[in-house]
């Protein structure tokens, strides 16, 4: 009632006759105009006060319990906002409060159940806490009267949207066999819903061992657990699985554990996931997912993100397991953006009939980007497949690649290059790879390196027959007859020289080696076609096969030698060109 408004004796008004002091014999009479007159009764009647049935913290248990049920029956049965007014201490509760959270609340006041303070209009600044359990039949005030599931829980939770402070949802061990989707907008902002379920004990826990499910077993859900639009959600300790349709095979499937809808901001820390059908955890088009630790496994996709952010950020210690994806442990398409810190990839793309293109990264057009830091890629089918999409790590925090019974079949299939996906997604592109441009030059008839350095592949980079190294020369021979010997340099040190090439004195040559890898990846077929030269052995046009490379394992630098004929002679490097494709 604002200073304005007036309260009238016009008991003769009233069909009611009594005393004054009756405020259904008074009149309440609002600001104008248009108002309708009422008693003050009527008026103080359109809120239920939880101080009209209980009488401060003082009483007994059994008296404040009793209060605050009638209290919210009325408020129920009048369709009424039940106020709770500020108390130096919250309201005490011994038992469940049946629907509590059926009724819109507002004021200051709490209620305290156990050691659980619950504020009924809480703050930005205040921390609520519901409890949850597989059919629970309480009002989720405590761990001993849990609200049921993660239905009866959203159900309370819509009781109380938009969600104004942190409110944290303590989830009981069990098997919660329910779809889970949260209403848009349900905590956004600076606000905050967490769901929190009993610790495994690590970070890479097998999913199996976890103690609470969210199981998909007989469920036709699209999806386990749906963020909804435009919420800000944590997740810990919990299992999603079995979310499979039987009806379709395993690269038909289309039902996903764990969906992040546009908008939303989801934390998923130390989860695990098996036995689902499409993908583990999906960032759809605008939603945005950290993961940190946890496992993994199994699905089509581990993980999916097509057009949102992904991000799995950790330490050396609280990284998180991607294995045994049947297609791709990531596949990311549309403007999405993914970042890996220290992952561990294992066993994925190695589906019978993935065996072409299955991967543990798949990045797909050419405005997806990947980024790993110190991640780990064990017996894994192809580590990266770049099929227009842009990947990059880090050199400074390195990626591992397992060897011998750990080793990867394939590290990098990178095609299309960002170009049409019509025709040319199985296309390789020529790209130059040279790092040292300038020339050189050796004199007298002792081989010396003319240039070194020139152009430097990633370690397993090349070694797979769909890839090839062009390597164009030129160069010049003054006085006397020139040799020309391009070579690759191992990590090692050891030198692989690719043939011997003589130009005449006087003249300029150009050479060229085409180079592909052999069947076994154990060295390179190399094709030479020379302009004014001649291979050692006289031929201008033919092959040859380089000594021994382990090519999956190995980091190559090419380099070129040379020496003159005669001690007056000199040997000219004019330029020497890398290209790589694939």
């Amino acid at each position: 009632m604002t200073v304005s408004d007036k309260v009238v004796n016009k008991t003769n008004a009233l069909p009611q006759v009594g005393d004054v002091n009756n405020a259904a014999n008074v009149i309440y009479d609002p600001n104008g105009p248009g108002q309708l007159n009422r008693s003050v009764q009527e008026r103080l009647r359109d809120v239920v006060s939880v101080k009209d049935y209980v009488d401060g913290a003082g009483g007994g248990a059994e008296v404040i319990q009793a209060g605050l049920e009638s209290a919210t029956a009325v408020a129920i049965a009048k369709s009424a906002d039940l106020y709770w007014p500020a108390g130096s201490e919250p309201l005490v509760t011994n038992q469940t409060i049946p629907g509590l959270h059926s009724v819109r609340h507002l004021g200051a006041g709490s209620i305290k159940a156990g050691s659980n303070i619950f504020n009924l209009q809480p703050s930005s600044t205040d921390v609520n806490r519901l409890y949850m359990a597989p059919g629970g039949k309480g009002d989720g005030l405590s761990p001993e009267r849990p609200l049921n599931g993660f239905s009866g829980t959203i159900a309370a939770l819509r009781n109380y949207m938009p969600l104004s402070g942190r409110w944290i949802v303590v989830g009981a061990a069990g098997i919660y066999n329910e779809s889970v989707t949260l209403p848009d907008w349900l905590a956004n902002g600076a606000n905050y819903l967490s769901f929190e379920f009993p610790s495994v004990g690590g970070s890479q826990v097998e999913p199996s061992v976890y103690t609470a499910f969210l199981d998909g077993s007989g469920l036709s859900a699209l999806s386990g657990f749906n963020t909804g639009q435009g919420n800000r959600v944590s997740i810990t300790n919990l299992c999603m699985r079995n979310w499979y349709d039987p009806a379709l095979s395993n690269v038909q499937q289309v039902r996903r554990a764990l969906a992040v809808a546009a908008g939303s901001v989801v934390f998923v820390q130390n989860c695990g996931f098996y036995g689902n059908g499409l993908s583990n955890i999906s960032a759809l088009p605008g939603g945005s997912v950290t993961v940190s630790g946890g496992i993994s496994d199994g699905a089509r996709y581990g993980l999916d993100n097509t057009g949102g952010r992904m991000s799995l950020s950790a330490t050396s210690s609280t990284y998180t397991i991607v294995r045994n994806a049947l297609e791709y442990g990531l596949y990311s398409k549309h403007d999405s953006s993914t970042v890996f810190d220290y992952t561990e990839f294992r066993n994925n793309g190695r589906l019978p009939a993935a065996v072409a293109y299955g991967s543990a990264l798949f990045g797909y057009k050419s405005n997806c980007s990947i980024d790993t830091r110190g991640c780990k890629f064990y017996q894994n089918n192809i580590c990266w497949n770049l099929r227009g999409g842009f990947g990059a790590d880090n050199p400074g925090i390195p990626d591992v690649y397992g060897v011998g019974g750990e080793a990867n079949i394939r590290r990098y299939l990178c095609r299309a290059g960002g170009v049409d996906d019509l025709s040319q997604y199985r296309s390789n592109r020529w790209s130059d790879i040279t790092l040292r441009f300038a020339g050189g030059s050796t004199s007298g008839v002792a081989e010396a390196t003319i240039l070194n350095g020139i152009a430097t592949t990633r370690v397993g980079y090349v070694a797979d027959q769909d890839q090839a190294i062009r390597m164009i020369i030129t160069c010049r021979a003054q006085s006397a007859d020139g040799l020309f010997t391009p070579t690759i340099r191992l990590i090692s040190g050891e030198a692989v020289a690719l043939g011997t090439y003589r130009v005449n004195a006087g003249a300029y040559g150009r050479i060229e080696l085409f180079m592909r890898p052999t069947s076994s990846r154990s060295a390179f077929q190399l094709q030479f076609s020379c302009l004014g030269a001649s291979q050692n052995l006289g031929q201008a046009v033919g092959q040859l096969v380089s000594g021994y490379i382990d090519l999956p394992n190995e980091s190559l630098t090419f380099e070129v030698a040379g020496r003159s004929l005669s001690d007056s002679g000199t040997a000219v490097l004019n330029s020497c060109n890398v290209e790589l494709s694939g």
